[in-house]
């Protein structure tokens, strides 16, 4: 069981998760044209969620108390929070950083700085 703080600061990581993910989770897709019957299209998407849901109970299946209604529950609160934030504020707003900072030498000196960090930071 977790500490109460690392519960909250675990749950306010995965909302960000799901917004950094929600642009990706309602792609527009195209349905097949009448008469067409291509399959082959879907093997990939089908194989993939089996794959991944196979994966997922095979490395919980052991531990079937995680699958609760209230865990459940809360999982799909997450991500709906996440979409929901991301489509009413995220999706609206234009943030326009600036190109500067991507400069390579600011790229090779920021990476000198945390390298010299890193060394001091094991050598202490």
């Amino acid at each position: 069981m977790l500490a109460p703080w690392a519960e909250i600061v675990l749950t306010v990581a995965a909302v960000g998760t799901a917004i950094a993910f929600s642009k990706i989770l309602f792609l527009p897709h195209q349905s097949l044209k009448e008469g067409m019957t291509d399959v082959r299209q879907h093997w990939g998407l089908y194989g993939a969620i089996v794959l991944l849901l196979g994966s997922l109970l095979m490395a919980n299946g052991v531990d079937l108390k995680v699958y609760t209604l209230a865990n459940v529950g809360k999982s799909i609160a997450i991500a709906a929070t996440g979409w929901l934030i991301y489509r009413l504020v995220v999706h609206r707003a234009e943030i326009r950083l600036p190109r500067v900072a991507e400069a390579f030498d600011h790229l090779i000196g920021a990476m000198i700085l945390i390298l010299i960090l890193l060394f001091w930071m094991v050598w202490a």
